[in-house]
């Protein structure tokens, strides 16, 4: 099988985006690899977003627009909901944001590195971040860091919509379950990669525009004001939380994850040490770092805090 052989399946959740779906489906439509059908969840959308999905199949009858009704429970649950349909064909699976805007080359660059083999891999590359319309943008870089399970406990470099995984590495994220607890879809995805020790490749290519807008869930974590939020999210515990609630899926589901990480799971869970330099020393110990020495600096406070 040939790289322009290979089908891509694209799974897209919507919920009331048809402010910006417009220009996502079109970049589809312009993709440099032909092979792709397009999987929608769609959350309850009560404006015009299932019309123009509609309007999309009929353009193109040549690829495959399947919609389905997502589970609104939030994005996170609505991606889960997708990637678990036993309906999506074997192959690549790429995920998309509803107000994104893909680069031609986005699919292609993805299956040429990706392929369809049997050795799991996960794929994920850098953004242009726009505004609102598109009009303003600059390309931040993702730090170019091997993966690794102490990593993917405190942080996310796999960005979800640039996420490809081949048919195995699927396979290995269906069988971590559906946790109901999880924050982050894509964070998910990366910790339960890592800790089974699938091949997580972070491509230096900047392949989709990132829209910026006052709906976006999280939105891009640099600059002078993402570090101020990330901070306060520190202090006032959100980011233990979070953190907590995807441990505790990781050992709910910890069948999928290496001896290792399993361990490491187990050493967290046990640590006992109260709040300060201790509990700071056993992240190092354990090698539980983020990135960059900003980021460490604040996981370095969570764990004085006691807020990690």
């Amino acid at each position: 099988m040939t790289n322009k052989d290979q089908h891509v399946a694209i799974l897209m959740c919507t919920h009331n985006g048809a402010a910006h779906l417009e220009a996502q489906l079109q970049s589809f439509a312009m993709q440099t690899h032909k092979d792709w059908s397009l999987w929608v969840s769609d959350d309850g959308s009560t404006d015009k977003t299932r019309a123009m999905i509609d309007d999309f199949r009929d353009a193109h009858p040549g690829h495959r627009v399947t919609v389905v009704p997502g589970p609104c429970e939030g994005a996170a649950q609505n991606f889960l909901s997708l990637i678990h349909r036993t309906q999506v064909p074997a192959g690549l699976i790429a995920l998309s944001d509803q107000d994104d805007v893909w680069l031609p080359h986005k699919l292609a660059r993805a299956v040429s590195i990706v392929g369809d083999g049997d050795v799991p891999i996960a794929y994920g590359a850098q953004s242009i971040v726009g505004n609102d319309d598109l009009s303003t943008q600059r390309a931040p870089k993702n730090r170019l860091w091997p993966a690794h399970f102490g990593n993917a406990l405190v942080q996310n470099i796999l960005s979800g919509h640039t996420l490809v995984l081949n048919h195995a590495a699927h396979k290995i994220l269906r069988r971590a379950g559906r946790p109901r607890q999880i924050v982050f879809h894509d964070w998910w995805i990366y910790q339960v990669m890592a800790g089974h020790g699938v091949a997580c490749i972070v491509d230096d290519a900047e392949v989709v525009i990132y829209r910026q807008h006052a709906g976006n869930t999280l939105g891009v974590s640099r600059g002078p004001g993402a570090a101020v939020a990330r901070a306060k999210m520190v202090i006032n515990g959100t980011f233990g939380a979070w953190s907590a609630a995807h441990r505790e899926a990781l050992w709910d589901g910890r069948d999928v994850l290496s001896a290792d990480a399993v361990e490491l799971l187990r050493v967290l869970q046990d640590e006992t040490r109260p709040a300060g330099p201790g509990r700071v020393a056993a992240l190092h110990r354990l090698g539980v770092r983020r990135t960059s020495r900003a980021g460490n600096a604040l996981l370095d406070l969570a764990a004085l805090l006691g807020r990690f």
